[in-house]
C-alpha cells in the first residue's frame, strides 16, 4: 500500500470551481438545502441517523479554442452533519470535454475528469481521475459512432493509501428507431490492476492462501444496450451484462445490472424524476467472505430508488423534495448496507 499523501487535493477544485463561476461568463446554479440520513456510517446493524446541510456550486462553461469546442463542469460541495461533524466532508469534481472536427462527419474527442471527496476525520480522501480519447462519427444528429480507450486512476485513504489502475476500450454505438426512440449498444473490454493486493487462491483441501509478490489483476467484459425516449416525457431502459475473470479467487464475478428512469411534467410548473435500480452480483465463490479496502461503499451504485419533485418558482428559481433509498456493497464481498435520504432544497440559477 502507498504512503497517505494529496489530501490538499480537494480544496483547490472547491476553490477553483468558485473562481471559475466568478471571473469568467458561465451558467453557473447554486443549491442549498438540508437532508436527513438514515444510515450516514453505512453501518452493517447500528445505524445512526443524522441531519444535515448541503451547500453546492455548479458551473458549466463552453467555449471555443482555436479549432477545439471546450465543454467543461466544475463542481464544489460541502456536506455539514452536526450530531456527526466527523462525517462532514467536502466534494470537489471537474469535468472537460474537448472535441475536434476532422473530416466531413468525423471528429476526435477527449474526456478529462477528476472527482475527490474529503473527509473531516483525520482529512481522509476519496480520489478518483479519468481521461479517455475516441475517435468519433455522426452522419446525422442522431446517429453516432465512437471508439476509443480509457484509462481510471482511483484511490481511497484509510490510513494509509489504496489504489487501482483500470483501462478499457469501448465501441459505442447510438441510432434511432423512430423519432422519438433511440437505441445505444456499448461493448467495453478492460482490464484493472491493484496496488498490493496480494492474489489470494484455493487449494485442494479450500484452504485461502495468500500469494507474496504478485497483485490481483482483473480482466473484464461489460455490454450494455440502452433504450432512450425522448418527447413530452423522457424516459429509458438500460441493461448491463459483466463478466470479471481475476488471478484471484476474490475477484471473479458477473453481474447483471438495470436501470429504469423517467422525466415528466407534472402541471405548468412542476416536474417528477425517477430512477430505479437493481444490481445482480454474483460471485464465483459465494461460500466465501472477503475484504476489499479498494472500494468506497459510498461512490458505488447497485441498489437504488432516487424519487425527486421539482417546482419551478420562475426561471431562476426552483424548490425540490426528493427520496432516496441505496443498498450498496460495503467493504466485504456480499455484506450490504441499506440508507434513505430524505432532501429537501432551494436551486438558485444565475
Amino acid at each position: 500500500m502507498e504512503n497517505r499523501r494529496g489530501n490538499w487535493v480537494v480544496t483547490p477544485i472547491v476553490l477553483l470551481s468558485c473562481f471559475v463561476g466568478l471571473i469568467f461568463p458561465a451558467d453557473k446554479q447554486f443549491l442549498l438545502s438540508t437532508y436527513l440520513d438514515s444510515n450516514p456510517i453505512e453501518s452493517l446493524s447500528n445505524p445512526e441517523p443524522t441531519w444535515g446541510l448541503k451547500l453546492q456550486e455548479k458551473v458549466v462553461l463552453r467555449s471555443v479554442y482555436k479549432a477545439w469546442d471546450l465543454n467543461s463542469t466544475f463542481v464544489g460541495q460541502g456536506f455539514l452533519e452536526p450530531s456527526l461533524i466527523l462525517d462532514s466532508k467536502l466534494v470537489g469534481s471537474a469535468m472537460i470535454i474537448a472535441r475536434r472536427a476532422l473530416i466531413k462527419t468525423w471528429s476526435f474527442n477527449t474526456h478529462l475528469e477528476s472527482f475527490q471527496k474529503l473527509y473531516l476525520k483525520e482529512l481522509q480522501l476519496s480520489s478518483r481521475s479519468m481521461m479517455s480519447i475516441a475517435l468519433e462519427r455522426r452522419p446525422d444528429k442522431q446517429t453516432k459512432q465512437s471508439l476509443g480507450i480509457s484509462g481510471l486512476r482511483s484511490q481511497i485513504d484509510r490510513g494509509a493509501l489504496y489504489s487501482y489502475l483500470e483501462g478499457q476500450a469501448f465501441l459505442e454505438l447510438w441510432r434511432p428507431l423512430t423519432s422519438t426512440l433511440r437505441s445505444e449498444i456499448k461493448l467495453t473490454l478492460g482490464q484493472a490492476r491493484f496496488n498490493d493486493l496480494p492474489v489470494r487462491e484455493l487449494t485442494d483441501s479450500s484452504t485461502v492462501f495468500i500469494v507474496e509478490g504478485k497483485d490481483q489483476k482483473d480482466q473484464f467484459g461489460r455490454l450494455t444496450i440502452h433504450l432512450r425516449h425522448q418527447g413530452r416525457m423522457i424516459y429509458g431502459l438500460a441493461l448491463t451484462h459483466e463478466i470479471v475473470a481475476s488471478n484471484s479467487i476474490f475477484g471473479e464475478a458477473k453481474t447483471w445490472l438495470v436501470k429504469i428512469y423517467a422525466s415528466q411534467r407534472m402541471g405548468k410548473h412542476s416536474y417528477l424524476h425517477l430512477v430505479l435500480q437493481g444490481m445482480d452480483k454474483n460471485y464465483q465463490h459465494r461460500d466465501l467472505n472477503a475484504l476489499n479496502l479498494f472500494r468506497d461503499p459510498e461512490e458505488i451504485i447497485q441498489n437504488q430508488i432516487h424519487c425527486q419533485l421539482e417546482r419551478v418558482i420562475d426561471p431562476n428559481r426552483s424548490i425540490y423534495l426528493q427520496y432516496g433509498y441505496l443498498k450498496n456493497e460495503t467493504i466485504f464481498n456480499q455484506w450490504f448496507y441499506e440508507k434513505q435520504i430524505l432532501e429537501v432544497g432551494l436551486k438558485l440559477s444565475l
